[in-house]
């Protein structure tokens, strides 16, 4: 079977749900290529990138940041390709999305592409929508088409373009994939029909993450890790405001943030501002290897998820996941997927969003019970396990595809 990935930029540190698909199929036999809009240039790529030769396998767009010079090299493509570049540019059929030249940026590009994936999988509603105005163009007439949509592409995105875009794939044959349930009803309530609409959870290899055995002792001070993008969606900054709050309360604790973003520079402020130089540690980008490493050294992993000002919300986070695998206890919010992963004082704790009091309560009751919460450990371990395996998600994944396909057993 031969499939085609189409992602956004490759290979992204922090999409390693979109790393671990595309090894895991490769795993089960899968022939994988990869197309991106865009490369990154990361000081140091998971592992895995290697180990499987991915960069080898990857066509680049190379999509120009810059509007001007994009709008430059879409010229040049309307003059070489008049007929095709006047349907991609459809503003009544696409919607503005149209003048992002993303879809019409491709076009030089098919001539290295094989004309007949057994399947196309785009990470990221818009890259879907790229993908069945190509097909609608004659390209990919025979390939099984799906489309995962994680959070961004639902939220901040709908709000800036709107869901005119999206018409494409609610009027197509496109399978579409919600990775939380949360997600799954708004694709509904957008007119994704129920014979194309599913959940497929994005999950972590267990089998790589051993739980921790030792029964945790209460430290004297309590270790806390976060780990994301350095953007607003992941509440970095309620993340420093609970630290700060712990000490209101007599706990001793720190704070290591892993992850590069834009508000760098506004988190170090804020971490300075409240005195906390000296318990907060900002390790920047890091590989699985790294943050796996970092998590199991810590007491308790936080996430104070919420939405932005733009209205970006988070999937299901996988560093809780990866957490949870090595029975880490987590604590994290009531936001969008997160409440399908953690069920609170079953699995792990959840608080409101934005209430860094709340997380702080809960912290002093973990940080002074740690040896007394073995079931909500062993049950965080279970929880990933039992549904958030990768290997199973991707077996389930390959069983589907083949059976849409002559590769059916």
């Amino acid at each position: 079977m031969k499939i085609l990935f189409v992602v956004s930029s490759f290979p992204k540190l922090s999409e390693t749900f979109i790393l671990n698909q595309i090894t895991g199929l490769i795993d089960l036999g899968v022939d994988v290529e990869i197309l991106a809009f865009q490369p990154i240039y990361n000081i140091e790529n998971h592992p895995t990138v290697a180990q499987y030769h991915l960069l080898e396998k990857v066509h680049y767009v190379n999509l120009p940041q810059s509007y001007l010079k994009r709008l430059a090299v879409g010229l040049k493509i309307c003059l070489q390709h008049p007929k095709q570049a006047l349907q991609q540019l459809n503003i009544l059929k696409n919607g503005w999305y149209a003048l992002t030249l993303r879809s019409l940026s491709l076009l030089p590009k098919m001539g290295n592409l094989d004309p007949s994936y057994d399947v196309i999988i785009s990470h990221y509603g818009p890259n879907g929508v790229v993908v069945e105005q190509m097909k609608q163009a004659g390209f990919w007439p025979n390939s099984q088409h799906y489309t995962f949509f994680h959070g961004y592409d639902l939220t901040a995105f709908r709000r800036r373009w709107g869901h005119k875009p999206y018409q494409i794939l609610v009027q197509s044959d496109c399978q579409i994939r919600a990775i939380s349930h949360y997600f799954k009803k708004q694709l509904s309530d957008l007119g994704i029909p129920d014979a194309r609409l599913a959940v497929h959870h994005m999950g972590i290899d267990c089998e790589k993450i051993k739980p921790e055995k030792s029964i945790i002792k209460s430290p004297k001070t309590l270790s806390l890790v976060t780990v994301g993008r350095l953007v607003e969606k992941k509440g970095m900054d309620q993340a420093i405001l609970t630290l700060a709050a712990l000490k209101q309360r007599a706990i001793t604790a720190e704070l290591t943030i892993i992850g590069g973003g834009a508000l760098s520079a506004q988190l170090h402020a804020l971490v300075h501002a409240l005195k906390l130089d000296a318990y907060v540690y900002f390790m920047g980008e890091q590989d699985q290897i790294v943050v796996q490493k970092v998590i199991q050294a810590a007491d308790v992993v936080i996430l104070m998820s919420h939405i932005s000002g733009q209205g970006d919300m988070e999937g299901i986070p996988v560093v809780l996941m990866e957490a949870m695998a090595q029975a880490k206890p987590v604590l994290s919010t009531y936001h969008s997927g997160i409440p399908e992963l953690i069920q609170s004082e079953e699995n792990g704790w959840l608080v409101p969003v934005d209430d860094y009091q709340a997380a702080a309560d809960q912290l002093k009751i973990i940080a002074t019970n740690l040896a007394q919460i073995e079931p909500i450990r062993k049950a965080a371990r279970l929880k990933i396990e039992t549904d958030f395996n990768n290997r199973v998600l991707n077996q389930q994944l390959y069983d589907e595809l083949s059976a849409r396909t002559c590769y059916a057993k």
